[in-house]
């Protein structure tokens, strides 16, 4: 990427470390100035106190620590941008004036290009701040600027090097709108916003379902640092419209697959947002009325795994299959995705010599699970426990697979026996795997044992966890993630030991030192989280989500 464009990118990351750094509060007067049919929508809103920025710790996980290498290293990752920039764009007293008012970021529609439309509103409590630093990096940059009228509005459009081959996108265009500033690549976004402002077309402020959707997720986190909602049958007009009057053939076929692929979505919204200790987020979508039925009749009991893992298992996934591969296939693929899948799955298939339909597609059923467990040894042990629709079926397609692996592997499969229930191994000193069916589901695994004293009683499971029962007490939950962060570094730790030498003393200013340094900083970062927990499940007739990170 040509090294002028390098602004755009260092821009955007400032808006991104504001979003997920700050608390805002959503529900602004910014959204006089956003168009009412919008495809996307993220909603900020004024900090109270923006502290020093110069000592934020950016390079920890938990908001607020400030470790000696972490402040160094974000130092220098200030001074390099401010190098870049021709202008100290991370300067506090800058990004509380531009901030002041909050923030909402909006993407209008899709140019007939394939580039999204999109609108950025300020509202900077000095106007002359924000044109030093465009000033700024247009020296800094050699960019040139042109100024163009519309409704009686100016217009600044900065133009982008010709070298950095963005085409349609030739510019970043702003406008001042009395007291918000509006910024939009190319002219298009910044004059739909101006003829908002002059009261020609709707604002945001008049769409039903956004307010709609502000209301039924805003009490789920409080206080709140965002809200966002995307409306993805606008989305799947915008891009029926594209296909109609576009020319590339390879763009044209890039927007059916996606128009395609988004027929059944509905609005999709959430909330988010710093509390004591936690990081949480809360999302809804709607779900076309063919699946509404599909996921009532989920069922959390068939997700068994969580009572076969056993307690120390500090990394888990799993979700509930409702169908079989058939099932899907026959009522939930148009024809045209399953064409451009078979090919997909062909062109793996030639390469990996594996029949990928029959050998994986064909037996699944029930549940899906994969664990990381027991951190005693040098590698953890690993466990994929998954449900079938016919034993026949599994034992015929999936068997023989595993059979031809096995040299691969280095090793020849036996046969073994552990409290009753047979199962083959692969003999391995670092990575022992075996393979059999469990109760009633088919596990492969490198603690195989474990997992068969903890399906028969003789270990605490999974499901004891108080992370998990609380996942679990949610409406008609069908997918979780849970991730004890303990775990994680401990073994981060354990290998960042093994990897990285003592650095003897007066070496400080080594490459090797810098290295270690630097990893010592995300360790520490890790240490200070607790676990990271996902689930997602139905409720009346939409489905959610949850995403929480919870720290020490």
């Amino acid at each position: 990427m040509c090294s002028k464009f390098k602004v755009i990118g260092l821009i955007v990351t400032v808006f991104l470390l504001l979003v997920f750094l700050f608390n805002f509060a959503y529900g602004n007067p910014l959204l006089e100035v956003i168009p009412e049919k919008v495809i996307g929508v993220l909603e900020l809103k004024d900090t109270e106190l923006i502290e020093s920025l110069s000592e934020l710790d950016l390079a920890g996980f938990s908001p607020g620590g400030k470790g000696s290498s972490e402040l160094q290293d974000y130092r220098m990752t200030r001074e390099e941008i401010k190098e870049e920039l021709g202008f100290d764009v991370l300067d506090p007293l800058f990004l509380e004036n531009i901030f002041s008012g909050g923030a909402i970021l909006s993407c209008l529609g899709v140019s007939v290009g394939g580039v999204p439309e999109v609108l950025l509103a300020l509202s900077p409590s000095d106007s002359h701040a924000f044109t030093k630093f465009v000033g700024a990096i247009e020296v800094k940059k050699d960019l040139e600027e042109e100024v163009s009228s519309y409704k009686g509005i100016d217009i600044i459009s900065i133009i982008l090097p010709k070298e950095a081959d963005l085409e349609p996108l030739k510019s970043i265009s702003y406008a001042f709108l009395g007291g918000t500033l509006v910024i939009g690549g190319n002219l298009s976004p910044v004059k739909k916003a101006i003829e908002v402002f002059q009261g020609e077309s709707n604002s945001l402020l008049e769409n039903l379902e956004y307010k709609e959707q502000k209301v039924k997720t805003s009490k789920k986190v409080e206080p709140s640092s965002f809200f966002f909602c995307l409306f993805g049958q606008k989305l799947h007009q915008v891009l029926d419209e594209l296909v109609e009057v576009v020319e590339e053939e390879e763009l044209i076929k890039t927007l059916k697959d996606s128009r395609d692929s988004l027929e059944d979505m509905g609005t999709i919204s959430g909330v988010g947002g710093y509390q004591e200790k936690q990081f949480k987020t809360y999302m809804i979508a709607q779900i076309a009325e063919k699946y509404v039925g599909l996921l009532k009749e989920t069922d959390i009991s068939n997700l068994q795994s969580l009572s076969m893992f056993p307690k120390n298992t500090f990394f888990y996934l799993g979700g509930i299959l409702p169908l079989t591969w058939e099932e899907i296939k026959e009522d939930y693929i148009s024809e045209d995705l399953q064409l451009d899948l078979e090919k997909n799955v062909q062109q793996i298939q030639e390469k990996s010599g594996v029949d990928i339909e029959k050998t994986i597609y064909s037996w699944p059923a029930k549940e899906f699970s994969l664990g990381f467990f027991d951190t005693s040894a040098i590698f953890p042990k690993a466990g994929v426990i998954v449900g079938y629709s016919s034993e026949g079926k599994l034992i015929q397609n999936l068997y023989p697979a595993l059979e031809n692996f096995a040299p691969m592997m280095g090793g020849t499969l036996v046969d073994n026996q552990y409290e009753g229930i047979n199962y083959k191994s692969l003999p391995n000193p670092m990575f022992p795997l075996g393979y059999g069916i469990v109760g009633d589901r088919f596990v492969l695994s490198s603690g195989i044992a474990n997992i068969i004293d903890a399906q028969k009683g003789d270990m605490t499971t999974l499901d004891k966890l108080e992370a998990i029962k609380y996942m679990l007490s949610f409406p008609k939950v069908f997918s979780l993630l849970y991730i004890d962060m303990n775990s994680v570094s401990e073994i981060v730790g354990r290998f960042m030991q093994m990897s990285i030498p003592e650095i003897p003393e007066g070496a400080e200013e080594t490459e090797g030192a810098k290295r270690k340094e630097s990893l010592d900083a995300i360790l520490e970062g890790l240490n200070s989280l607790e676990n990271i927990l996902f689930w997602a499940g139905f409720e009346e007739n939409y489905s959610y989500a949850w995403f929480e990170i919870n720290y020490k």
